[in-house]
């Protein structure tokens, strides 16, 4: 409520937090104004209250989503080309980010760009290829020897940890463990699983 929020505000932070992460957000599963008002606002209604309390840091968790749908992989030359809802949001959080160091300088601001996370916990990419696996036969659609971006979540931690805690040469980190193809991402948890599958393309990838 507004009451509880402006009684949050009045209290003298115990902790003396001086550094926030944030890694909330909607996930692309939300369509249209609905993830761009959690993933806008919400991140407004975070950063006045780290002003509130004095916070000096603060390393906002954002994705390779700005690039649009780009099957390749993504480096640093890369432009920004936002094209779902989702890719938007995450995109104008960037910017709301950019607009609030600039007014507030005694703020320092790292944005980190993470490649998608591939691991146990993945429900999107890695357990469908695991349980495919599992089944003997792995289907992925067309273009799936093309390379893509991908990060293990470790190396995200790390990466945000460390544009936080130590200056680096931009505001904006690009974060990724390795570029695979979606064939190949399918062998090498194959290969850790120590099973063997049929790999198959141009079928239907489901999830």
């Amino acid at each position: 409520s507004a009451e509880a929020l402006a009684a949050r505000r009045r209290e003298k932070d115990p902790e003396g937090v001086e550094t926030v992460y944030n890694l909330a957000a909607e996930t692309p599963g939300i369509a249209g104004d609905v993830g761009l008002g959690v993933n806008t606002e919400g991140l407004r209604n975070l950063l006045e209250e780290a002003k509130e309390h004095g916070v000096k840091t603060i390393a906002h968790l954002s994705a390779i989503d700005v690039y649009g749908f780009r099957r390749r992989a993504i480096d640093e030359s890369s432009e920004p080309n936002p094209e779902h809802p989702y890719q938007k949001a995450k995109l104008e959080a960037e910017k709301i980010l950019q607009a609030f160091g600039s007014s507030n300088p005694e703020i320092k601001i790292r944005v980190v760009r993470a490649a998608r996370a591939v691991g146990s916990h993945d429900p999107t990419l890695t357990l469908p290829l695991l349980e495919m696996i599992e089944s003997g036969e792995v289907v992925l659609p067309k273009g799936g020897r093309e390379k893509i971006s991908l990060s293990h979540p470790k190396d995200i931690a790390q990466a945000l940890h460390k544009t936080a805690t130590v200056e680096p040469s931009s505001a904006i980190c690009l974060v990724k463990s390795f570029d695979a193809s979606m064939v190949e991402l399918a062998e090498m948890i194959a290969k850790s699983c120590e099973k063997r599958a049929t790999i198959k393309q141009e079928g239907v990838f489901k999830r």
